[in-house]
């Protein structure tokens, strides 16, 4: 097995999940407390993370000029791909 692709891969993986640890939460809290109460804790969670994005992806597509955000979507989109 080739060490380096391997760290490579885990690196890129851990980055990119590292704010999605909703589940290990969801699963230590519904093992701690009832699901009913977790499960609402998430949902509303949920709804306010995504209100955020929508709100802050709302704003900077009326603050800045759509070429400018064509720009960066593809600039990210490349160095992602890379």
């Amino acid at each position: 097995m080739d060490t380096a692709a391997a760290l490579s891969a885990f690196a890129l993986l851990f980055l990119a999940e590292m704010g999605d640890k909703s589940q290990l939460m969801a699963i230590a809290l519904a093992n701690k407390y009832r699901p009913a109460p977790v499960l609402a804790g998430i949902f509303a969670a949920f709804l306010l993370l995504n209100l955020l994005a929508v709100l802050l992806g709302s704003a900077l597509g009326s603050w800045l000029p759509e070429e400018l955000l064509l720009l960066i979507g593809g600039l990210m989109f490349l160095v992602f791909a890379y």
